[in-house]
Parts: structure tokens; sequence; C-alpha cells
């Protein structure tokens, strides 16, 4: 519980002083629905996006690293591997916890679609979706308690543990699909269901609203 409430605590401090900066990604599977769906403020640089894609596994990396120093070379809280069977349930988990993550990001960054004006309760919402993706595919199966939800990091942990010599890293690598193609996977349906299914929904009960507006005004100049 209390590392839960020291995560969300610096994932609101991350995403606070960047949010201005970058958008407070932080996680390819964000810069990926944006570059393909250009939904912040109707533009999104494509460029751009592969330049944070690329500077979040390098963060990812270094991360990893120091996590690596810290723990004095112990990998227990980094280990991340899929057991013999349970591939589909992981490629699902992972699918649910981007998707979960990216819905709420392109929520709350559409204008038409935000929770709230007041960033510090965006924050607080996005720092909490970041959490809440991460046990909602961690809790979901047996050997991972807290999954990334982030192919960067998983790809720093398994090509580190790989470069230690861990004796799974063969079987890491060869399920490691899980955790990159499930992740993009959950981000693209995501895009589509924010984009055909959620937005659209919105934007006709507000007109059914601007419509019973409009008729209630009239009704009262009659």
């Amino acid at each position: 519980m209390r590392d839960n409430v020291g995560l969300l605590l610096g994932l609101f401090v991350t995403i606070m002083f960047s949010a201005r900066i970058s958008g407070s990604h932080f996680n390819p599977c964000i810069t990926f629905s944006y570059m393909i769906g250009n939904v912040k403020h109707g533009n999104f640089d494509r460029i751009l996006g592969i330049l944070y894609i690329f500077a979040q596994f390098i963060g990812a990396m270094i991360g990893v690293i120091f996590g690596l120093i810290f723990s004095n070379g112990k990998t227990k809280g980094i280990e991340l591997h899929v057991e013999a069977g349970d591939g589909l349930k992981q490629i699902l988990v992972e699918v649910m916890g981007s998707f979960f993550l990216v819905f709420m990001y392109l929520c709350s960054t559409d204008e038409k679609t935000k929770f709230t004006k007041d960033a510090a309760i965006q924050t607080i919402i996005l720092a909490g979706s970041q959490l809440g993706a991460m046990l909602l595919a961690g809790t979901l199966i047996e050997n991972l308690h807290l999954s990334p939800v982030n192919p960067a990091i998983s790809f720093a942990i398994i090509f580190l543990n790989s470069f230690r010599g861990d004796s799974s890293s063969a079987t890491n690598w060869q399920t490691s699909y899980c955790f990159f193609a499930a992740s993009f996977g959950g981000s693209a349906l995501a895009l589509i269901f924010f984009r055909f299914v959620y937005k659209k929904t919105t934007e006709q009960i507000e007109q059914m609203d601007d419509e019973e507006d409009e008729n209630n005004e009239e009704a009262l100049m009659g």
C-alpha cells in the first residue's frame, strides 16, 4: 500500500512539472496513439513523436540501471517474465491496462471531453490512471505484482536482465511480445473507441442538449 502511495505521488509530481512541456506521456503507448490519431489540439507531429519514443526508451533504460544499482544488483521487484501457459492472460491484461491508460489520456487532453479544467485535478487523474493501469495489469496475473504497462520499461528490464546473464533471459525474449505488441494493440483500440464511440456519443449528447435548450427558449418566448 505504501509503495502504491509513493508511486502515485511520484507520478503526480512528474506529470505536474512536465505537462506543459511534453504533455507528460512517458509511455510509447500514449505517444503512439497521438501520432496515429492527431488528437491533441487537432495535430501531433509524428517526427516529434518518434523522438519522444526514443527518449522514453533511453529514459527507461537509465531508470532500470539505477534501480539495479540501488538494489545492489538484486532483480527482485523488477523481474519481468511470463510463466508457461500465461501468455494469453498476460496479453489480455496488457491490452486492458494500456487501453485504460491511453483512453484516460485522450479524454483528459481533448477540449470536448476533458473531465475538468483544473490543472491539479487533471494531474491527479492522469497520475491515478498510470498507477491504475499498472495495478490492473499486475494484479490480474499471478507472477507479476505490478506490470509497467510500458513497452520502454519492459524492454529495458528484459534487455538488462539478458545482459547480466539472467538464466531466464531466453524465455523472457520469447514472451516479450506480450509486453510490446499487446500494449500498442491496447493503445490503438483505445484510440478507435475514443474517436468513433466515446467522442461521437459525447458530441451527439451535446447537440441534443443544445437543441433542447433552443426549444425551451422558443417555448418561453412564444
